[in-house]
């Protein structure tokens, strides 16, 4: 059972991560860029800290294709995370990224011998609602919620193989694998967008705050948050990770409204939709607590 600062180093990660957005709204490079750039400096960054501490990083050929296929999924996570940023906004793409708790509910069962919990998929379902609500009405960023709605898939996925690979590899392996993966992933799909859209259009030029926005993704989101959630997972499971995630359009939101202001208002079906999703947080852990006492009730 995680403890009470594991739950709050958590919260932590995820007041952090909700400014990811943010950040990447003020990037005026490419998505596929930003990934290129902020997984190449996050893997050097990494190999020199495996260096420094001496940590033994060698792992087996089977691992290895295991933690470089996990890299591929996180390098998709992110891009459709920016894309999803850039056509729409940053409040929009952290109501799509809260969908992740349902996802993850649905693909635990198959990487693992458990089946599907019903209070995981009934609070998991409360997300899905909230994004019916918002998709019902005139909403004019409906495209870009689905890809951040296809971005929390891969999320989801990233996070139940995180929380299998932190049992046996520690954290900063993990990370530079991943890291090094997502670059690969990431470079090897470039000649593809540039015969869609164009080399002046994914390869273009960062200006010198571009940089030192994409260090900052690099260094504090890609290093040292990225590791914090991989070592937290050896005690806290991949549902909790997502559905406290849930809470990241809240700050984020708020966040994202006195930084640019007008431009991420939204309509009141927006707002209704988000705080249905921001409730499944509450519901999960209300839910499972009741059942107990129901338990322990009947089976005095």
């Amino acid at each position: 059972m995680p403890k009470i600062n594991e739950y709050l180093q958590l919260h932590f990660i995820i007041l952090l991560n909700s400014f990811i957005p943010i950040i990447v709204k003020l990037i005026g490079i490419p998505a596929i860029e930003i990934v290129l750039f902020r997984t190449a400096i996050a893997s050097v960054a990494v190999l020199v800290l495996l260096k420094i501490r001496r940590i033994d990083f060698r792992v087996d050929s089977r691992t290895l294709l295991g933690l470089f296929a996990s890299g591929v999924l996180t390098a998709i996570y992110w891009v459709l995370l920016v894309v999803a940023t850039k056509i729409a906004n940053a409040s929009v793409c952290l109501v799509g990224i809260a969908t992740s708790s349902l996802w993850v509910t649905f693909f635990t069962p198959l990487f693992g011998k458990g089946g599907l919990n019903f209070y995981q998929f009934l609070t998991g379902l409360c997300a899905v609602f909230g994004c019916y609500i918002i998709f019902s009405s005139d909403f004019e960023y409906q495209m870009g919620l689905f890809v951040a709605i296809a971005a929390a898939v891969f999320g989801a996925l990233v996070t139940i193989v995180n929380g299998r690979l932190a049992r046996h590899h520690h954290h900063y392996t993990v990370t530079f694998y991943q890291m090094l993966g997502a670059f690969l992933g990431s470079a090897a799909v470039i000649p593809l967008f540039a015969s869609g859209f164009g080399w002046e259009q994914t390869l273009v030029p960062p200006t010198s705050t571009d940089l030192a926005l994409v260090a900052l993704l690099a260094f504090v989101f890609s290093i040292f948050l990225y590791s914090m959630v991989i070592r937290l997972m050896k005690k806290v499971s991949p549902f909790t990770v997502t559905l406290v995630g849930n809470l990241s359009p809240v700050y984020g939101i708020l966040s994202a409204l006195v930084v640019f202001g007008q431009s991420e208002a939204m309509n009141k079906f927006f707002y209704a939709g988000a705080i249905i999703i921001f409730f499944s947080v509450i519901a999960f852990p209300l839910t499972r607590y009741l059942a107990s006492k129901i338990v322990i009730q009947e089976n005095p």
